[in-house]
């Protein structure tokens, strides 16, 4: 159980503060500093996400993603398309994309390719032999000892955040954190009525 220090409290409650002055009237630009800066409560409905001129419905519900290409809607299953705005659209595989995501095993060749990447395997080429002399198929997965990884088994794949080496570390690590300070990277809280809060990153000790 994360135990609060006095200046998260402080943070978290000048978050609530600000919402309940947006949501009394007051222009939300006129009680932040700037455009940028993961103050204040977020809206259920998503307006305001986006504080820069013109685009505080960006993202906000019942509202078209800005496009930067032409829409392609493809056709469905039993008659039904992509294209319609009402009604069901079939579809028997909706999930394919998300599957992948998560399929961690040699079933997944992104995973696979992900795993070697890493430095965590290699793919056969031919060379490679098991225990009776036998040469491995060529695109057998083997772990770092030559041993063919049975097909179902999860694999190990480092996670590596996509800003890696752009962004500045968290200060979790430093000297003035305590070492069992953890980082909370999204904390999300109902408070005043139809909010809760801006994603931030707070250390918590």
């Amino acid at each position: 159980m994360a135990n609060f220090i006095k200046s998260d409290l402080e943070f978290i409650l000048q978050q609530i503060l600000i919402a309940e002055a947006n949501a009394n009237g007051e222009d939300l630009l006129s009680l932040l500093p700037n455009t940028l800066v993961p103050f204040g409560l977020r809206t259920v409905d998503g307006s305001f996400n986006n504080l820069l001129t013109g685009q505080t419905e960006f993202g906000a519900a019942d509202n078209t993603f800005p496009r930067l290409l032409d829409p392609v809607f493809r056709p469905a299953e039993g008659g039904t398309s992509y294209t319609q705005t009402s009604g069901m659209v079939i579809d028997s595989q909706p999930r394919t994309i998300s599957n992948l995501i998560v399929d961690q095993t040699i079933t997944n060749p992104a995973a696979v390719q992900a795993f070697v990447d890493a430095g965590m395997g290699v793919l056969a080429d031919g060379s490679q032999q098991d225990a009776g002399g036998i040469a491995f198929p060529v695109g057998t997965l083997l772990d770092l000892d030559g041993n063919a990884i049975p097909a179902g088994q999860s694999l190990f794949i480092p996670n590596t955040a996509p800003d890696e080496g752009l962004s500045a570390p968290s200060t979790a690590g430093s000297p003035s954190s305590a070492s069992s300070s953890t980082t909370a990277s999204t904390w999300c809280r109902r408070a005043a009525a139809g909010w809760c809060s801006f994603h931030c990153s707070r250390t918590i000790r």
